[in-house]
């Protein structure tokens, strides 16, 4: 897992791309990083014109001590996306997106579903502006994927720099005892890491066979999560981490798994 140094954030220069500034202002303080600004120019507007808007939210960064630095690109939006967060050696892309009617109808469109799915770090979003900085509650929801155990030290990462309380949850499928088993013990696994970090955890399931995605939305909404930690993968019961992000309206950040999972003897992160 890297140390948060540099973080991409891609504006459309709106007030919907303005939902995640306080948190990456507040993020970037916390972590010592710089931030770099892109926009990608879509419409008949000149690069001139672009850049100077650009720089005038650039100057927002600068008036907080940050590091900051404008990116105008030119070409297909979720390409050029992923692009300039391998060419700054991104360790987070961080925006944010118009609710309403779904992933594939919000202010990045599609463009979501290929930046989660073909970005080289994690992404973070914000469908709606938060009413607080920072993070209270995280809720890392878990499965029978082995990269989940990363979820969880991400989880704890940001919980020690927000000082926020967490909550593991897990959907139990009826009639699945053998699975529902192993999601239990990697429960107990999950407490005794955060706890072991010195944190207090709260510990959650529900028993049925709904869809995940709405299920983990309905339940981070009741909890009073404002952070949900996710995989950059096909998470278990058929809900693709796409559909998780197109169903919740608070923050997730979406974490790609270490490349070291592919070499059978890593066992960093790894849950049985």
């Amino acid at each position: 897992m890297s140390i948060t140094k540099r973080i991409l954030f891609p504006t459309d220069l709106s007030e919907f791309a303005a939902k995640a500034r306080e948190n990456i202002i507040a993020l970037a303080k916390l972590y010592g990083a710089s931030v770099s600004l892109m926009h990608v120019i879509t419409d008949d507007k000149s690069e001139s014109v672009q850049m100077k808007h650009l720089e005038q939210e650039v100057a927002e960064f600068k008036k907080e001590g940050i590091l900051a630095i404008p990116l105008i690109k030119n070409g297909k939006l979720w390409k050029m996306i992923v692009d300039s967060a391998k060419e700054v050696s991104a360790d987070m892309i961080i925006f944010g997106t118009k609710g309403g009617s779904g992933l594939r109808d919000s202010l990045f469109g599609s463009n979501i579903v290929h930046i989660i799915r073909n970005a080289p770090c994690p992404v973070m979003t914000f469908r709606e502006k938060p009413d607080h900085v920072g993070f209270r509650k995280i809720l890392l929801p878990l499965d029978l994927t082995k990269e989940v155990g990363e979820k969880v030290t991400w989880g704890v990462q940001f919980a020690k720099k927000y000082g926020s309380d967490l909550e593991v949850f897990t959907v139990l499928r009826p009639g699945d005892d053998k699975g529902n088993d192993k999601l239990l013990h990697r429960m107990e696994l999950s407490r005794e890491i955060i706890e072991k970090e010195g944190l207090s955890v709260n510990m959650a399931h529900t028993v049925s066979n709904g869809n995940i995605a709405d299920i983990i939305s309905d339940h981070a909404k009741a909890s009073g999560s404002d952070l949900v930690v996710l995989m950059m993968q096909q998470e278990s019961s058929g809900s693709g981490t796409e559909d998780i992000v197109n169903k919740i309206t608070i923050p997730v950040l979406a974490v790609k798994p270490e490349k070291a999972y592919l070499v059978k003897s890593y066992l960093n992160h790894h849950f049985t």
